[in-house]
């Protein structure tokens, strides 16, 4: 069985081994036709066939077909192992465990993952090691550090958020990935990144930033793809509990008021097709981890969002934060988050929701957080499974690979329960 491991369905080599052997098979038929050719009698006999004759012909089309089917067998063949070393990011280990890895993730399930920022990359990295399918659907309302100057000297859209997903899911290796999130320390440029810069500049060559964010993911070799909420030049506007109101994502985090609602402005254009084909295609919609207010729920505020998010058969999960955010949900619940979730999205939009059950003592860097605490009766009494687990990282944040565990446990859940029902 070890020997014929590339027989498996899914590694995309079996088709083009085939058609090397049968073009060598073919070739090695043209030979022995040609040489049945040279050592026959061509003379031709009247109201005869002249078999030497036709060995000829038969040894011409052979080597025709042989040189098609090993020019595309071999070339095939050829990219289908690129793609298994490029999809391996400078990973080592023996070839065979590499494709193994490569088909898993190929025929892994499709997964639409909304959020932004540093909570949206942890889950990408952890994602990417068991599917290739993955639309990250980036927020678009980022005005601070160096996306907010992008903003405010170039009219650009914030590459920042788009920039650390597409390096999470990327599969380039190290050198590519250190260099979009090298960042100048001195000049002019001081506080960019280069990566930042690379996606503003791509943009302008481009003249339109969904193909700038694509073409940069060729480059970075991504797991799936990467797509802006929307393209248009929306800030987020936050409305508090006091009747005040903060217009930009960065203020909003500093001002240290309860949120009542938030919203975009200008109201963007509808969610874009390239979204609601995501969604229909998804086998699992995740919401978070990340800024409940400012990378989350934006991406909702999008028109035609939430209807197509409901439309679709994927099983939907919210992935809630482990700790509190400083000056944004300081002393909410896990049933805090999703009650804002439904008052901005018009009611229930996802089935499950992940709490971390694990409890260390914060460290002085974590001084002015707590952890998330959560009620799973009264989840459940608010209409949603509660899946318990421990999720937290040496950070203190997510674990990238125990929540993509999770997550990929409850698609398979679902499959099977879908199996047995049958």
């Amino acid at each position: 069985m070890k020997l014929f491991w590339w027989l498996l369905p899914g590694l995309r080599l079996k088709r083009y081994v085939f058609e090397i052997v049968v073009g060598l098979v073919l070739l090695a038929a043209a030979g022995l036709l040609f040489a049945l050719w040279l050592t026959g009698d061509t003379a031709p006999i009247e109201g005869e066939v002249n078999a030497a004759r036709t060995a000829l012909y038969l040894a011409a089309a052979a080597f025709a077909l042989s040189v098609v089917l090993l020019y595309f067998g071999v070339l095939g063949l050829a990219r289908s192992i690129i793609r298994i070393l490029r999809s391996a990011g400078g990973a080592g280990g023996p070839f065979r465990d590499l494709v193994l890895a490569a088909a898993r993730r190929e025929s892994g399930p499709r997964v639409v993952a909304f959020g932004g920022g540093t909570g949206l990359k942890s889950l990408l990295r952890g994602l990417k090691e068991h599917t290739g399918r993955i639309s990250a659907v980036i927020t678009m309302a980022d005005d601070g550090g160096s996306s907010g100057r992008l903003r405010m000297e170039l009219g650009a859209l914030p590459p920042g958020d788009i920039r650390n997903c597409l390096v999470a899911l990327s599969n380039a290796g190290p050198t590519l990935e250190k260099l979009f999130q090298f960042r100048f320390e001195e000049g002019e440029l001081e506080g960019h990144s280069f990566g930042n810069l690379f996606i503003t500049s791509l943009h302008a060559v481009c003249g339109d930033f969904r193909e700038a964010v694509r073409r940069a993911g060729e480059v970075l070799a991504i797991a799936g793809e990467v797509l802006p909420s929307t393209t248009d030049k929306v800030g987020l506007v936050a409305r508090h509990e006091d009747g005040s109101v903060t217009t930009g994502q960065a203020n909003i985090q500093r001002t240290g008021k309860r949120i009542a609602r938030v919203e975009l402005r200008p109201r963007p254009s509808p969610v874009h097709p390239d979204i609601k084909a995501a969604l229909s295609e998804a086998a699992l919609v995740v919401f978070g981890p990340g800024s409940l207010y400012t990378s989350v729920i934006p991406n909702l505020l999008v028109p035609g969002m939430v209807e197509a998010v409901r439309a679709s058969y994927a099983l939907k999960v919210y992935v809630c934060n482990i700790l509190t955010q400083i000056g944004e949900t300081d002393d909410y619940d896990a049933a805090d988050h999703i009650r804002a979730i439904e008052e901005h999205a018009g009611g229930k939009i996802f089935d499950v929701v992940v709490v971390n059950s694990a409890r260390r003592e914060l460290p002085p860097f974590r001084e002015g957080q707590r952890f998330v605490e959560y009620d799973a009766d009264a989840i459940r009494r608010m209409g949603y499974r509660v899946v318990e687990a421990d999720l937290l990282g040496p950070d203190f944040l997510h674990d990238p690979a125990a929540v993509a565990s999770v997550l990929v446990d409850l698609v398979d859940q679902r499959v099977r329960e879908e199996t047995t029902a049958i």
